[in-house]
């Protein structure tokens, strides 16, 4: 069975009034499905290094003076020497310009099942959201901004309709609005299926994410995006095939590092080196920026911490969407666990501990939420720290939730882990691996929820790191 035979169409779900607009999405999806004439589809293998590790199919229709645009993504990678599957699948409808009016997501991998639809009314996007504990909605201000479809480069590509210039755009895979461009390069020929192809080239960005597109006969063929992944026009039945051998992602994007540190290390200065530093945090907590450049770094990191103020706590102690801390569940979990207790430090200690003991060490690919992770009890970095903020947030102690790399075995490997603000300081703490505080093995890159995760993207599979003291 394709993927694409996987039945995402919502027969069943019946389209009902939101704020007194209609969302007559299933007709939609079942025009989608059942109409003869698709405007133009394209099929796409993905690369890492020239091995497969996934395939993109996009369709187009006209409909109701605009577009209805379909995206169904498979991706087969490994982790921890276990495969991992992740499905996706978007249906959008956009105006005569490809603005977006209404959209349908599923995220589905062997831990998690996600839906979410949304519609754009009066310069809000609203979406609502649904993981199997619920629904949650969310709003977004579009504050005067064009919002376009989140397929906008096949989208502009595929209808003729091509936009250079700014934009926005909502990502699903994040549940973030984005700030997003598209620069005209000029004309190149490139060797394609064994042809020489003129194309017309393109730079698309997306927040700091930068990739750049080959285009023929309306049509992407070539695409090299962040974090080394390529993307190539294919058949289908060549795209969905090549699956031979499994990238682990975690081995793939580690970083080694020609000194080696020891478990014990509780001062580093290291060096970074090819990455774009304007939109990372390296100053945060016990880290901190002792020289920096456009392209380049050099920090530092005491495991005691350097005192700090906290002009604004309720930065972080409130819920977001992911770290739900007004949730019955995770107030009445996070009580018990700091019962009795009255220094913060002592609160953090119990809650870390607490995480470690009660969830289960196993690699999962999902998009987490604290009540989830509550619920199921298990996961990997992501969940733990996910699940540590908002019970340490409910027991009325700021914390964030950074991510960046640690140490292990002679390399870097991509990792999220907490910080948490007692006795006039921010200090790490890690969750999965019990440091309280973390060792200085730890680096950050970002901290924030999944919406600004997502801006170290193109960091990965270009840091260099040299240690340049240890102690």
């Amino acid at each position: 069975m394709r993927f694409t035979d996987f039945d995402y169409i919502l027969i069943g779900m019946k389209a009902r009034p939101l704020f007194g607009l209609p969302i007559p999405l299933l007709t939609l999806l079942l025009f989608m499905a059942c109409s003869r004439e698709i405007t133009s589809e394209i099929w796409l293998g993905l690369y890492l290094q020239g091995k497969k590790i996934g395939y993109q199919h996009i369709m187009v229709n006209r409909h109701d003076g605009g577009y209805l645009l379909r995206e169904d993504d498979l991706w087969r990678v490994a982790m921890y020497g276990s495969e991992k599957r992740l499905m996706s699948n978007s249906i959008e409808k956009t105006d005569a310009d490809l603005n977006l009016k209404e959209f349908e997501f599923k995220l589905r991998t062997q831990d998690q099942a996600v839906e979410a639809r949304g519609w754009v009314w009066q310069d809000t996007l609203f979406v609502e959201l649904s993981d199997g504990n619920g629904r949650r909605r969310i709003s977004y201000p579009l504050g005067g901004k064009p919002l376009l479809t989140s397929l906008i480069a096949h989208a502009m590509f595929l209808t003729g309709k091509v936009k250079t210039g700014e934009f926005i755009v909502f990502d699903p895979s994040t549940f973030s609005l984005k700030e997003g461009k598209v620069e005209a390069l000029g004309t190149e020929r490139i060797e394609h299926r064994g042809r020489s192809l003129k194309c017309e080239t393109y730079m698309l960005e997306v927040a700091a994410s930068r990739s750049k597109i080959w285009v023929h006969d309306r049509k992407i063929i070539r695409e090299e995006a962040p974090m080394g992944i390529v993307a190539v026009e294919e058949p289908e039945t060549l795209a969905v095939k090549g699956f031979e051998e499994l990238v682990d992602l975690l081995s793939f994007y580690s970083i080694k590092v020609d000194t080696p540190l020891s478990e014990d290390v509780h001062y580093i200065k290291l060096e970074l080196q090819n990455i774009p530093t304007s939109n990372l945090d390296l100053e945060f907590g016990p880290q901190r920026v002792v020289e920096q450049g456009d392209t380049w770094a050099i920090v530092e990191y005491s495991a005691q911490g350097f005192a700090d103020s906290l002009p604004n706590p309720n930065e972080f102690l409130k819920s977001t969407p992911f770290v739900q801390v007004d949730a019955p569940e995770i107030q009445e979990v996070a009580s018990k666990i700091v019962q009795g207790l009255d220094d913060d430090s002592a609160k953090a200690f119990a809650i870390l501990s607490w995480v470690f003991n009660e969830l289960e060490k196993r690699p999962s690919v999902t998009l987490p939420s604290a009540v989830d992770v509550l619920k199921e009890r298990y996961g990997d970095c992501n969940e733990h720290a996910v699940l540590f903020a908002a019970l340490a947030r409910a027991s009325g102690i700021p914390t964030e939730i950074l991510v960046g790399l640690v140490y292990q075995n002679g390399a870097y490997y991509y990792h999220a882990w907490n910080a948490v603000y007692v006795h006039g300081k921010w200090f790490f703490v890690d969750p999965i691996f019990f440091e309280f505080p973390a060792k200085a093995t730890h680096l950050l890159l970002k901290r924030g929820g999944i919406d600004r995760q997502a801006d170290i993207v193109p960091v990965v599979g270009r840091l260099k790191i040299k240690v340049l003291e240890a102690k």
